[in-house]
């Protein structure tokens, strides 16, 4: 190995000269070309985008490859950018494995590790246009429930124990990971279970239940409140009552959320042996006693105190006090996280990154507003595996006398584009949702989960027809392809 010739390729590198990589290679002889160089000549092809190539120069060292994690990211890394997505999870996996076992094997293995993880999970984003999408999974989960209805109901009147395992049959038709209970008086309740993303799916669901069923079931699409009813959990053989629970309570005016400290005997001696299972036992409780909803868009924090507070009161008035509370403020009663905006500012990044240009705007899903700029992709990921799409529109505008009326009117153009996207395109949220949008230096930002991505495109571009820009639309996720709505 010629370090003086290592040293070369690592600085053309840093200045993002990779096809000045590949000259310098091909310039020596083939002969003389040894694992390392052929492997750096497949990473610079893989940055020029010629992946036919990088993997042509990786195949040929693969067996000297074999414990070489960056072999594998690479390999991957070409595989995931052929759309080839089966065949690089593998070696992502591979990559992952061996950097676990071995943290030390190469030199910035953390950030390798990050990255093959990161490529990984979007592996499972859905890109196959044979993939069903919500809309057609949901209409599938209630073809099946109508045709196996008289089963369901002769396990409930006999308190069938394969019940649950019946219904997982169809629950899994629309999404693995969705949860439920079912109840004796035909309730079937969907639960969130944490997984917030389900909040903006489910409620497309149960709008699309059949007429007849709603004559005899009660679907919910996520855990209702016991109003103020007290209830207990079993726990180590103990039995937790819920009006034994007690709360500190405290408002913040300005945001709308309420920070809770929780005091229970029983809780508090299982925090002091597992802290994790106390605060999931906590959540379950209060979950259950005000719902999901209302724990989703009013409870900020929450804290375990190791002694009963003055000014506490039981659990099962926590949400009388809340509304009690909003009332007093004279503040709006939301009971659907769909429906709760929230309003953010950013600094403008000098940036060629998208969203990075972004002053203000508003946004009912907040994490997707923090994932995007952490490089988190859990949440759209799992959208993704629903059939569904996290989206976002954008499109440019200028600006350039920084005219305060003008951006008046685009900041309008922006009210106005969004609206109709909800109304007329959107339907109200048959196909899809807004999110918010936001207003950058540069460009306007919509911000979508899509329920039927072809549909959605279908209407989008006879509306946006009607605009002289270019509209964009990205997956809500850094570094996604760009494509111009036209071209679709």
């Amino acid at each position: 190995m010629d370090r003086q010739l290592i040293e070369q390729i690592e600085y053309l590198h840093k200045q993002d000269k990779h096809q000045k990589i590949i000259e310098l290679i091909y310039s020596i002889d083939e002969n003389e070309r040894d694992y390392i160089i052929i492997s750096l000549l497949a990473r610079a092809f893989n940055n020029v985008q010629n992946y036919d190539e990088a993997l042509d120069n990786l195949m040929y060292i693969r067996e000297d490859g074999l414990f070489d994690p960056l072999w594998y990211f690479r390999t991957g890394y070409a595989y995931y950018h052929k759309n080839n997505k089966e065949i690089a999870k593998q070696y992502f996996n591979k990559t992952i494995e061996i950097l676990q076992n071995d943290p030390q094997i190469i030199e910035n293995s953390e950030e390798i590790l990050n990255s093959a993880k990161r490529l990984y999970s979007l592996c499972f984003e859905n890109n196959d246009d044979n993939e069903l999408n919500f809309i057609q999974r949901i209409e599938l989960f209630w073809q099946w429930f109508e045709k196996n209805e008289l089963e369901i109901e002769s396990m409930i009147k006999y308190e069938s124990k394969e019940i649950n395992n019946f219904l997982s049959n169809g629950v899994k038709i629309i999404y693995d990971n969705l949860a439920f209970n079912i109840g004796k008086n035909y309730d079937f309740t969907f639960n969130i279970d944490g997984r917030n993303y389900l909040f903006y799916l489910i409620p497309r669901i149960i709008y699309s239940m059949p007429e007849r069923l709603k004559e005899k079931w009660n679907f919910m699409p996520y855990l209702p409140s016991s109003n103020g009813l007290n209830f207990s959990i079993e726990i180590h053989n103990k039995k937790i009552e819920i009006q034994d629970v007690f709360i500190k309570i405290e408002f913040d005016e300005e945001n709308d959320k309420f920070d809770l400290i929780f005091y229970n005997r029983q809780l508090n001696e299982l925090n002091n042996a597992d802290i994790e299972e106390a605060y999931n036992i906590l959540f379950l409780m209060m979950e259950n006693s005000i719902g999901e909803a209302l724990s989703r868009i009013y409870i900020r924090y929450v804290d375990i105190s190791d002694k009963k507070l003055t000014n506490m009161i039981p659990l099962t008035e926590l949400e009388e006090y809340i509304k009690k509370t909003l009332l007093f403020y004279r503040k709006e009663i939301i009971t659907d996280p769909i429906n709760q905006y929230f309003s953010y500012t950013f600094e403008p990044k000098d940036s060629n990154i998208l969203r990075y240009d972004i002053i203000a705007g508003t946004t009912s899903y907040y994490e997707t507003i923090n994932d995007y700029y952490n490089e988190n992709i859990d949440d759209i990921i799992e959208i993704s595996k629903c059939g569904a799409k996290a989206l976002f529109l954008y499109y440019a505008y200028d600006d350039e006398n920084d005219n305060e009326e003008i951006r008046r009117e685009i900041l309008n153009e922006r009210y106005e584009i969004q609206d109709r996207l909800e109304k007329e395109v959107l339907k109200n949220k048959e196909i899809g949702i807004v999110l918010g949008g936001a207003m950058g230096i540069y460009n306007i930002y919509i911000d979508l989960i899509i329920y039927d991505e072809d549909e959605f495109i279908k209407r989008a571009k006879i509306l946006l027809a009607e605009y002289d820009r270019n509209f964009y639309i990205s997956a809500l996720r850094k570094y996604s392809d760009i494509k111009n709505i036209f071209d679709l």
